[in-house]
C-alpha cells in the first residue's frame, strides 16, 4: 500500500466518524490489538530481510543501497 492510498482512506473515516482512537493488529490473523502510541516514522525497510531502520539509525554516505524508501506506522 502507499502512503497516499493510507492518507486517503484515513481521511475519509476521519471524515465520516471524526476523531477516533487508533488501534493495529499485532498479526494479520486478529489475535490481538493494540492502541497506536507512537507517530510515523520514515526510514528503510529491507523487505528481504524483514528489517527496519529509521533514518537516525543510518548514514546515507556511507551505505548507497540504503535510501528511505517506506514509512513505519507504529
Amino acid at each position: 500500500m502507499k502512503l497516499s492510498e493510507y492518507i486517503k482512506a484515513l481521511n475519509e473515516a476521519l471524515k465520516d466518524y471524526g476523531d477516533l482512537d487508533v488501534v493495529y493488529s499485532i498479526d494479520d490473523e486478529g489475535n490481538d490489538y493494540k492502541e497506536v502510541h507512537f507517530i510515523p516514522s520514515v526510514g528503510y525497510y529491507d523487505k528481504k530481510d524483514r528489517e527496519w531502520l529509521e533514518t537516525a539509525d543510518f548514514d546515507m554516505s556511507e551505505d548507497d543501497d540504503i535510501h528511505i524508501n517506506s514509512i513505519c506506522i507504529n
